[in-house]
């Protein structure tokens, strides 16, 4: 009988990012996924991807369980749903056959300082993931004040996240286990028909201190027609379809801030993020975590630092600020090739070679073999 794996899934985009790479452990563990919060079948969002994903790997997956739905952030604190994620917890995972728990985000959404006790109690170490690219005032409150509350070790995107994050921790219980999603990049068929623009916050009443909206001024500053007459291709706006957000009212206001003359369409899903970069000619974009998936296949791709958070993209060569100039990153990427493969050595493991699947599977191994010497000694 295969010992198991047990992968817990509160996001459907971060879920995404690494759950290639745990399915790359199937031929040696069962795998048990628990779809918790936004990602259970219970919950309605029309964004959630997770579950298709899933259904077209179930061949390699040995069960999967959902929490109870919830119907909007805030129930995501309350302690009667939390108690029953702790039951599917308590009953539904073999702690004494399994060798890692995988949580996608380094946040606690879901109760898991319980998970967690059980896995101490059963000597399984607990890998959490970045919650994603964030900015420095974020590094302790997101991303490592879980550390021994509900995980043991927590993967980063590459050497730059690791470094930055030592810089507020003596211990070192990092991983670098790049993007493993990103790694289908280097089989991209690029059509280059569009100019993709990833919008971040629209209504006012979701405005980040320090950030721009894209409002009309932000955008006639990202001179959005003169690059549309350069390229001659239609803009696409990918709006980002976050869960409890009306997403309607945002495509509405939106469109009123658009450029007169501007030839554009509106999206706010999409099957998967290659669907949505492969008919990218260029991408224009806040420092989304999505964005290193086309700078990985080579399509050109600039970050507006005042439009979200810069975090890792900070010395990313396409990253500007508000009204400089960005057309040459576009129309001469080949100039910047040897800083696009430098950058990604730099902040994405296994991002240049897109071989980071390989490397995060092999560092859960390592943590697999380094829990069993403990058990044993």
């Amino acid at each position: 009988m295969k010992r198991k794996v047990v992968f817990i899934a509160t996001i459907h985009r971060n879920a995404e990012r690494t759950f290639s790479a745990v399915l790359k452990m199937s031929d040696t563990h069962d795998i048990i996924v628990i779809c918790a919060g936004q990602v259970s079948k219970n919950t309605s969002y029309e964004a959630n991807r997770f579950l298709g994903y899933l259904e077209k790997q179930k061949h390699r997956i040995s069960e999967v369980l959902h929490s109870p739905e919830i119907s909007n952030p805030s129930q995501l604190y309350s302690s009667g749903w939390r108690s029953a994620c702790t039951n599917i917890f308590k009953k539904k995972i073999p702690f004494k056959q399994t060798d890692v728990v995988i949580l996608d985000d380094s946040r606690d959404k879901i109760g898991l300082t319980d998970l967690y006790r059980l896995c101490k109690k059963h000597n399984v170490p607990v890998v959490a993931n970045t919650h994603g690219n964030t900015n420095k005032k974020s590094w302790g409150p997101v991303l490592t004040a879980g550390h021994k509350k509900f995980f043991d070790r927590l993967m980063v995107f590459g050497p730059k996240e690791r470094e930055n994050l030592l810089s507020l921790k003596k211990e070192d219980f990092f991983l670098m286990g790049g993007i493993p999603d990103n790694d289908c990049a280097k089989d991209l068929v690029w059509s280059k028909d569009v100019i993709l623009v990833i919008v971040n916050f629209v209504n006012p009443s979701h405005k980040q201190p320090g950030w721009y909206l894209y409002d009309k001024k932000t955008l006639e500053r990202m001179n959005l027609v003169e690059l549309q007459k350069v390229l001659k291709k239609t803009v696409v706006f990918k709006l980002k379809h976050r869960f409890g957000h009306d997403v309607s009212k945002e495509v509405g206001m939106l469109e009123k801030n658009i450029p007169k003359g501007l030839s554009y369409n509106i999206i706010t899903r999409a099957e998967n993020d290659v669907k949505l970069i492969e008919n990218a000619a260029c991408v224009l974009s806040y420092g989304s975590t999505m964005c290193f998936k086309p700078i990985q296949a080579r399509i050109p791709t600039v970050i507006f630092s005042q439009l979200g958070n810069v975090g890792n993209f900070e010395d990313y060569y396409g990253t500007v600020k508000m009204g400089e100039e960005y057309f040459d990153y576009i129309l001469n990427p080949s100039k910047y090739e040897s800083q696009r493969v430098e950058f990604l050595d730099n902040t994405v493991a296994g991002g240049a070679k897109c071989n980071s699947g390989e490397i995060y599977a092999g560092l859960l191994y390592g943590v697999i073999d380094e829990w069993k010497k403990k058990d044993t000694n």
